[in-house]
């Protein structure tokens, strides 16, 4: 059975007299939540320098890590975080696959 609109118009009087007395009071709340939830996100948030990456070989393995200052605009404090991250040979490209070999070459070569 549907509500006809009279029932609708009593409803929604009685809704708002029963809230305009406390509306002062739910809006100073809502803009109190709204500036704690506000706060919380700024103490998160963080910027972040370009990023350095790099190809290493160490023994037979290869990995790519990343490099880069991190500041916390809200407390100014930094960090430095490095990522390595394991590769495998057939995901390096041929061109830097080979200048890993010339270089490892080169290495070699000047130790002895």
């Amino acid at each position: 059975m549907a509500i006809d609109p009279i029932s609708w118009t009593i409803i929604a009087v009685t809704i708002l007299g029963a809230v305009s007395p406390y509306w002062n009071e739910i809006k100073a709340w809502a803009n109190r939540a709204v500036a704690q939830i506000l706060d919380t996100i700024n103490q998160a948030v963080e910027v972040v320098s370009d990023v350095a990456i790099y190809l290493l070989k160490e023994k037979n393995r290869y990995y790519k890590q990343a490099e880069t200052y991190i500041m916390n605009i809200n407390n100014k404090e930094y960090r430095f975080e490095i990522v390595k991250e394991s590769i495998e040979l057939s995901d390096i490209p041929e061109e830097f696959r080979q200048q890993l070999e010339e270089r490892a070459k080169i290495k070699l070569i000047a130790k002895t």
